[in-house]
């Protein structure tokens, strides 16, 4: 719904008192980590994701939760949810920002390395934060989707098959995450990814 628009006004006033209330900072527009925050290690593997996005790494901290245009979004290292899966996402990967979809594994607030520590300033890099997503990518394709869709006899835009096989963990800005998705584990291959609404979420 539009920002502004009377739907959005009557929208908010009917789930304003029903949505939780959380410890939160804000990190960016409309985003928020959620819960305590704590220094901690990554793997090798997973170091050298980040740093091919942000750049040298002087620290990491690890958070387990976080708030995307009004998106309660769980990492799989949260574990006082076990009823459902609240860390699939959709997502702009790779450097042309490609659609994609995957599991949340942990995130990370990042801070850099000063490159010239001589001439460090105000405004240099290492003094604010950069927080990313480590997400395991799910694979589809356009024949998976033309089979499913031929299969079903209609073509379906809100849900479609993604492989059960993951990637390695690839590292994301969190500003490029875009939504909350539903992931339907129905047994065998494949996998599905809903996009419908999901929007109220408590613990």
């Amino acid at each position: 719904m539009p920002y502004g628009s009377k739907f959005k006004a009557l929208h908010d006033s009917l789930t304003h008192l029903s949505r939780p209330s959380y410890k939160k900072t804000r990190i960016g527009e409309k985003c928020y980590l959620v819960g305590s925050i704590h220094k901690s290690n990554v793997s090798v593997k997973e170091q050298v994701a980040i740093e091919l996005v942000v750049g040298k790494v002087n620290s990491l901290y690890k958070f387990q939760r976080l708030i995307v245009d009004d998106h309660l979004i769980h990492c799989r290292e949260y574990k006082h949810v076990t009823k459902r899966n609240n860390y699939t996402v959709q997502y702009r990967s790779g450097h042309n920002k490609d659609i994609s979809y995957g599991h949340v594994n942990c995130y990370v607030r990042c801070h850099l390395a000063c490159p010239i520590p001589l001439l460090c300033s105000a405004n240099c890099v290492c003094k604010e934060p950069c927080y990313i997503a480590m997400i395991s990518k799910l694979h589809t394709s356009s024949q998976m989707l033309r089979d499913y869709n031929k299969s079903l006899g209609i073509s379906m835009e809100h849900l479609f098959p993604v492989s059960k096989q993951e990637s390695s963990s690839e590292a994301v800005m969190v500003q490029h995450l875009l939504q909350l998705c539903v992931y339907v584990d129905v047994g065998h291959a494949p996998s599905f990814i809903g996009l419908f609404p999901n929007c109220y979420e408590k613990d």
